[in-house]
């Protein structure tokens, strides 16, 4: 389990809440889950629904290099 599916799930979310509040697409979270690669804006957005640090979030979700 991700750091990002174990912070939803404390928190009650499903992905579709999260993407949601994240203002993401589903698809974005469930990748994310599954170890896909985020942006940094994407990173933030998650972060900020979720209450935490985004530092917190990445503890093992990689990056996009900008532009992707």
């Amino acid at each position: 389990m991700t750091t990002l599916e174990r912070l939803r799930r404390e928190q009650g979310l499903d992905q579709k809440d999260l993407a949601s509040r994240a203002g993401v697409a589903q698809s974005t979270v469930s990748r994310a889950e599954s170890g896909g690669k985020l942006t940094a804006d994407t990173a933030m957005a998650l972060a900020k629904a979720l209450g935490v640090s985004v530092e917190a979030l990445l503890g093992d979700v990689t990056l996009a290099p900008t532009g992707t």
